[in-house]
């Protein structure tokens, strides 16, 4: 049962045994009547006045009161507290039933009273209204837990202010915090016009009251040296507490969202020694959230939860180490750090640990020792740990090569949602490697990276779609996902929008874009794009003709070694187009392109030992190339040879 739902069957009992009794009573006579703390008068039968102590029977007695004076919709208070129970139960029959709350001038609602106070429909502060939190005599935490949780649902079910929350938690119970006039009325505490108090009978004798703490003026709570001070087990309950309501307004459940409470929470519980909220506190220091980003203060906080064994400190605590962020650098203990936080099964530790014995960063290369704790992380479900494995028995690197399990470790990894893991599953389903041969799971596979981001799956798909290999043709879909690769960058992805763009191909036809794609792709050194760009300037299509700038990109695309570019540069020096006529270097770049194995090249220099243009004539070396030529299927090769031999 939630502490809302016990809060509410409490409700319940109480006031079904209150209600059997008060039926049995009969009515109450009209004369001045106390009834325990409680004073009604049938002068101001509109007011019912609370004078002393809350204790079990208080709750009985406010029954009795109210049927004694059933016209009162007004509540004084003066009470230093008491029964945290009782006054729940008192506070709800006010919130239930609407009635206006008071402090009168010279009066005190202190502790158990102030949520009485609170309950009001309408309420006015002209006493002393005070707080603090909670305290336990007992050393149950569960109960001090539930009982922090159930106020904090109390104040927020009953519109109280949120200001009030942090005070009361952050107010060790043996003071007291009194709000001034100015909180009083900035907090929204009262709310309602000037309510006058009843006049103030002398109550008949009541109980002695438990020791109540007496008011001091807005002391601040004394700093708390935990946790390595002797918290006790109310202290660390409270902590507790604190910051599941931390969580609460951090995440604005059950209350509106509120990341300064939630800092100030956290830092309370942090405080008082728990050290999840001072873990909490170290990552919003790190990542500034909410908070001025401070590594010095994150590291302190990740500290202060490392001392207590705090598992993703020590990690957080190692990467600050291993940085120099708020730390001094050092590896050593980060190493120390990382090695704590995996012995707790923190699989991130042991990753991070494995590279560094993989790679012998800070500790003596150990290839067996990094494939130890990547397997230890990848068998409790760490992905990364999975994939890394993988790789590790694929190439046999620390381990025996392992084809069968490196793909049974890929296939979980990628299960998981790895997304280089799914496309290397793509590639391997593509090619049949270590698994049967599947142009399906291929296709699966490089879109489940795809969808995740993966440029170079998202290229793969758009292959597939292109040719309708292991999926249904799908042109318009195929030219997205080019997009999509080439607008993170994929180079050859670039290249084939442009290509798509050239020709209309699974979108409009524009060479514009055409070009603007392939000089992307260009400016980031694809030599076929450079040589198609230099086309399209050489033509001026999609772009005003400029042949000196495209001779400049076929030289950039032969210096790469793009044969058909060294072909076409070849051509421009043997004519003397957009550069000076020059018979040698014609020879040289058709003789690059012409080693490749192009034949258009091969019958150009063929033509240049013929001719002796650029190179000493010779018949038998111009007749080797004809032939290599019109071996390739070149027409004009096998004219040369028919009319040469």
């Amino acid at each position: 049962m939630s502490g809302k739902a016990a809060f509410a069957a409490l409700l319940s009992s109480w006031f079904a045994v209150l209600g059997l009794v008060l039926t049995a009573l009969g009515p109450a006579s009209a004369e001045q009547k106390s009834f325990g703390p409680f004073v009604v008068d049938s002068t101001r039968p509109e007011v019912i006045r609370l004078d002393g102590v809350i204790d079990s029977r208080t709750g009985l007695n406010f029954r009795y009161a109210r049927r004694a004076a059933p016209d009162a919709d007004t509540l004084q208070l003066n009470s230093r507290g008491g029964s945290l129970i009782i006054a729940l139960l008192i506070a709800d029959e006010i919130f239930q039933d609407q009635m206006k709350t008071v402090i009168g001038e010279g009066d005190v609602c202190l502790s158990a009273c102030s949520y009485i106070f609170l309950a009001g429909n309408q309420r006015q502060a002209r006493g002393q209204l005070g707080v603090h939190q909670i305290s336990s005599s007992t050393g149950n935490v569960q109960a001090t837990q539930t009982a922090i949780s159930d106020i904090a649902e109390f104040l927020n079910r009953v519109g109280a202010p949120p200001e009030i929350l942090p005070i009361i938690f952050r107010t060790p119970p043996d003071q007291m915090y009194v709000f001034d006039p100015d909180e009083l009325t900035n907090f929204g505490i009262n709310k309602l016009a000037a309510l006058e108090p009843a006049p103030q009978p002398s109550p008949a004798p009541a109980p002695s009251p438990d020791p109540v703490p007496s008011p001091i003026p807005r002391q601040p709570a004394p700093a708390v040296d935990a946790p390595n001070s002797a918290v006790d087990a109310a202290q660390r309950s409270q902590a507790e507490a604190m910051l599941k309501l931390g969580l609460r307004y951090a995440q604005g459940t059950g209350f509106a969202k509120d990341e300064a409470k939630a800092v100030e929470l956290y830092t309370r519980a942090a405080e008082l020694g728990s050290a999840q909220a001072q873990y909490f506190l170290g990552s919003r220091y790190a990542h500034g959230n909410a908070v001025p980003e401070d590594h010095q203060k994150s590291a302190f906080w990740y500290q202060k939860a490392v001392d207590q064994g705090h598992a993703g400190a020590m990690l957080n605590l190692g990467v600050k180490y291993a940085q120099g962020k708020g730390v001094t650098k050092d590896v050593s203990q980060a190493i120390s750090l990382y090695q704590g936080a995996a012995d707790r099964g923190k699989t991130r530790a042991m990753r991070y640990l494995a590279k560094r014995y993989a790679d012998g960063d800070g500790v003596p290369q150990d290839l067996r020792r990094a494939v130890d704790l990547y397997r230890q992380a990848a068998e409790k479900g760490d992905e990364r740990a999975q994939f890394s494995l993988a790789v590790r028995l694929a190439n046999g690197t620390g381990v025996p090569k392992d084809e069968p399990q490196a793909v049974a470790w890929y296939q979980k990894a990628a299960q998981k949602g790895h997304v280089v893991a799914q496309r290397y599953l793509g590639r391997r389903y593509a090619k049949g490697d270590g698994v049967p041969k599947s142009d399906e799971q291929a296709a699966y596979w490089y879109r489940k990276a795809a969808e995740q981001g993966d440029k170079d799956a998202q290229f793969s798909l758009a292959v597939r779609l292109g040719n309708g290999t292991g999926v249904a043709e799908d042109q318009t879909e195929a030219a997205a996902w080019y997009q999509k690769a080439a607008l993170q960058g994929h180079t050859v992805a670039q290249r084939y929008l442009a290509i798509r763009y050239s020709k209309g191909r699974g979108l409009a036809k524009d060479p514009e874009e055409a070009v603007r794609w392939y000089r992307k792709a260009a400016e980031q050194g694809d030599s076929a794009a450079q040589l198609n760009l230099g086309v399209m300037l050489a033509k001026g299509t999609g772009t005003p003709r400029d042949v000196s700038e495209a001779v400049s990109w076929y030289r950039k695309a032969a210096e790469g070694g793009h044969a058909v570019a060294q072909r076409y540069l070849g051509a421009r020096y043997a004519k003397g187009s957009g550069v000076p006529k020059d018979a040698a270097l014609a020879a040289e770049w058709y003789r690059k392109a012409a080693d490749q194995g192009d034949a258009d090249a091969q019958f150009s220099l063929g033509q240049l030992y013929e001719n002796g243009s650029g190179l000493p004539r010779n018949r038998s070396d111009a007749l080797e190339w004809y032939r290599k030529a019109a071996a390739q299927g070149n027409e004009d090769a096998r004219k040369a040879l028919a009319r040469l031999q």
